[in-house]
């Protein structure tokens, strides 16, 4: 189950990656800086992809295919933006979001005041 969560302040991610059903620790959030800019960065998906989103946004790979992976983005104003395996973007307009398979559980436990 992947949480990426945003309460208005921090971004947070769980750790683990599942392959078959052998549980291992990841890293899902990332900070970036780039062109000038800052910003914070969630994968929720497949573990090679969340590490290729990573090199791409880091100039060290070309641009590769995508599959099974959701983006949430954090700008420097604050700003969430989300994207699916095929770089769609869109600006969520909202001071919250959670993506992944845990969201609900996310969103439920920040609309309750839990940070």
């Amino acid at each position: 189950m992947t949480t990426i969560a945003f309460d208005g302040t921090t971004l947070a991610g769980d750790r683990q990656a599942t392959a078959g059903g052998t549980p291992a620790r990841t890293r899902k959030v990332f900070k970036v800086a780039t062109g000038g800019r800052t910003f914070l960065y969630g994968c929720a998906g497949l573990t090679s992809n969340a590490q290729a989103y990573r090199r791409w946004v880091n100039g060290e790979i070309e641009k590769p295919v995508f599959t099974d992976m959701c983006v949430m983005v954090i700008d420097e104003r604050r700003r969430i933006w989300t994207a699916d395996q095929n770089l769609s973007w869109e600006l969520k307009g909202v001071k919250q979001w959670a993506s992944g398979t845990g969201a609900d559980y996310a969103l439920g436990a920040m609309l309750a005041g839990a940070t």
